[in-house]
């Protein structure tokens, strides 16, 4: 298993960073794995979600890519795909009070309430995140 950032290399053109692979084969090198990994997983944000949902999901169903997965951290829920002939198929979307089962690894099952349990809050977006800066206080009123 292997974190971000680690370039998969699928094609000479197509590099792309999971932020999760496993690979159970020996194309896993020090700096890159070459070719499709047995499983990548994307966890999704606003500003990766059609990146991850359409260009990355057909470059890997493209690359023999076994499984796929696709995780919405608010609410939490994973998607996963399963690769048949260069096609992924829907398996099922997990929630946070099920139990996900690899059809990759069927000896994988993750209970996702474990999981849901340790995220952070759910952030508001809606809330401002800078403060201003500390010569504001020096402005004059105007």
């Amino acid at each position: 298993m292997v974190l971000a950032p680690f370039d998969v290399k699928l094609s000479d053109y197509d590099v792309v960073q999971p932020d999760l692979l496993v690979s159970c084969s020996q194309r896993l090198g020090a700096r890159f794995h070459d070719g499709a990994p047995d499983l990548a997983v994307e966890i999704l944000s606003p500003s990766s979600l059609r990146h991850d949902r359409i260009r990355k999901l057909n470059l890997y169903a493209k690359a023999g890519l076994a499984e796929y997965w696709l995780v919405t951290p608010y609410p939490l829920m994973i998607e996963v795909f399963s690769n048949h002939e260069g096609i992924f198929h829907a398996c099922g979307g997990f929630g946070e009070d099920q139990v996900l089962h690899s059809p990759r690894f069927p000896e994988l099952s993750l209970d996702l309430a474990a999981i849901y349990a340790e995220l952070p809050p759910n952030p508001d977006p809606e809330a401002v995140r800078e403060s201003p800066p500390v010569y504001a206080s020096s402005l004059p009123n105007r």
